[in-house]
């Protein structure tokens, strides 16, 4: 098989998931309550804003779960 090789390929990759009924910590509950009310995305590259809620959405929503998987290529040089 022949093959091409890229200088730079960047790709955004996006899903959600739905959890119902679902217990969550005081704690946690509270950065989540913060996080949506002010609209921001975690992010875990950059420096840890809400510790608990990253590592309890790490252990909690995965991949694999996911409802709408999306790959957008967003750089792509040869």
């Amino acid at each position: 098989m022949r093959t091409k090789t890229f200088k730079e390929l960047s790709i955004k990759v996006t899903y959600s998931v739905d959890l119902s009924e679902v217990e969550i910590p005081e704690e946690i509950a509270k950065q989540m309550e913060q996080a949506y009310d002010r609209r921001e995305r975690i992010c875990l590259w950059r420096p840890l804003q809400y510790p608990k809620l990253e590592q309890w959405l790490i252990n909690h929503v995965e991949e694999e779960d996911s409802e709408d998987l999306e790959y957008e290529i967003e750089i792509l040089e040869a």
